[in-house]
């Protein structure tokens, strides 16, 4: 059974499990693309992709079951496809300047010998379309990390046993401005009401006659 806990940090744990997770993603997929590289399966590329999937599904269950809010899932996943998209964009683009793989080069020299332009040139501009391609790509992971991670949440949210504690209402005496209502009896500039009032000529009011006629 659920029970009323005191509510965590949703901002700070969506930051760390982003943060986990969006190094992990990076590094895996990375290991991967190496590996494809260099052994030519180019199966393994699928899995860089099924491997960021899966992570961000992941980071935002684990975070909406931490804190019992979807909303926290969505957050992590957010900062899971940064980082991840953020460390792939800073590889890619050293690979780009680097000259990259052997592949690579050997695009760059077939496309110079054919349309008899500088293979300098056409690396500039593979470098640019380079570095849009990987722009759009961190943008799209972002998206997608935030819309998996929102999956996750949902699920995480079913299985976590954090719930937001009620909140706690003061009492009257807790406002500073209240005034407690006055007495009926009392004068509002400060005394009592008086019980009678005395006849002006100093006796009370005579008491009520029967009509004469």
């Amino acid at each position: 059974m659920a029970t009323a806990v005191q509510q965590p940090d949703s901002g700070k744990i969506a930051f760390r499990q982003g943060l986990i997770y969006g190094i992990a993603i990076a590094v895996i997929n990375f290991l991967l693309g190496l590996v494809a590289s260099f052994a030519h399966v180019s199966v393994l590329s699928f899995f860089t992709y099924l491997i960021s999937l899966v992570g961000f599904f992941v980071v935002g269950f684990q975070s909406a079951k931490a804190t019992g809010k979807v909303s926290t899932g969505t957050l992590a996943g957010l900062w899971a496809g940064l980082i991840s998209g953020l460390i792939s964009l800073i590889i890619g683009i050293i690979s780009l300047f680097t000259g990259g793989t052997t592949s690579y080069q050997n695009i760059i020299n077939q496309s110079a010998s054919q349309s008899h332009v500088s293979s300098s040139t056409i690396q500039s501009a593979l470098i640019i379309v380079g570095i849009v391609v990987l722009v759009i790509g961190l943008a799209i992971g972002l998206g997608i990390g935030a819309g998996l991670g929102a999956l996750g949440g949902l699920a995480g949210k079913n299985h976590s046993r954090v719930v937001a504690a009620p909140a706690n209402y003061p009492d009257s005496g807790a406002y500073p401005n209240s005034t407690p209502y006055p007495d009926s009896n009392a004068d509002p500039n400060g005394g009592p009401y008086p019980a009678s009032t005395p006849d002006p000529n100093g006796g009370p009011y005579p008491a009520s006659t029967p009509d004469q006629s």
